[in-house]
């Protein structure tokens, strides 16, 4: 329970609550937080990591991010770099931090290569861009040779439909989830998050869109 006085929050939290969750900050038992894991409890959601298996059958991985370590940008360089401010709410933005790495480089491994149906999830933020955690885009196009930062997760599922959850991850619960990450721990583990079950999906035109397959 949580109570919130003069622009402080007061939370009660039972001991069994921390030994069972291996939690000691109190922010991750804030009330709204509480509430989403309950109404997720009620939805029967399942976690993300029952659809991002650790390997691929063409061997790529199911989830990972960028290179870690220092960045060499190239203006010449043939691979594209997203970083977190690249991620916007309504897709990827190229034109505000064009950046560029050489090919083969430290900076970009094969393993974070990008491709059209990836999704996208910046994991981190740093202080005072809170806003910036829990971004996410699906990627709808062919963009060339296309690399990623170590805070931002490329997601390639199996089973679940990736701009279903990229639509679940921008929601009230989704962003929810992502906030209460920075109580936990500095990145967010995208495996641990839940998603409601959401078998089919009209598309208004009379035809059904799998979400799960």
């Amino acid at each position: 329970m949580s109570e919130r006085n003069r622009g402080t929050t007061t939370v009660l939290v039972d001991l069994g609550d921390i030994s069972n969750r291996n939690r000691w900050n109190p922010g991750y038992f804030e009330e709204h937080f509480m509430e989403v894991e309950r109404r997720l409890t009620e939805l029967r959601a399942a976690p993300l990591g029952t659809f991002i298996p650790d390997q691929h059958p063409d061997g790529s991985k199911g989830i990972t991010y960028g290179q870690v370590g220092a960045r060499e940008l190239d203006p010449e360089g043939e691979v594209r770099y997203l970083q977190v401010v690249n991620i916007r709410d309504t897709g990827i933005d190229f034109a505000i931090k064009p950046d560029r790495v050489a090919d083969a480089s430290h900076n970009d491994p094969p393993r974070s290569r990008v491709c059209k149906g990836d999704m996208l999830f910046t994991n981190n933020a740093f202080r005072e861009t809170n806003t910036l955690l829990g971004r996410c885009v699906v990627v709808v196009g062919d963009y060339g040779t296309l690399n990623i930062s170590q805070h931002i997760d490329r997601v390639r599922f199996l089973g679940i439909n990736p701009f279903y959850v990229c639509a679940f991850l921008k929601s009230r619960f989704g962003q929810r989830r992502s906030r209460r990450a920075m109580a936990r721990a500095v990145r967010a583990c995208l495996r641990r998050f839940s998603v409601p079950r959401a078998p089919k999906l009209s598309s208004g035109k009379g035809a059904v869109l799998p979400v799960f397959s």
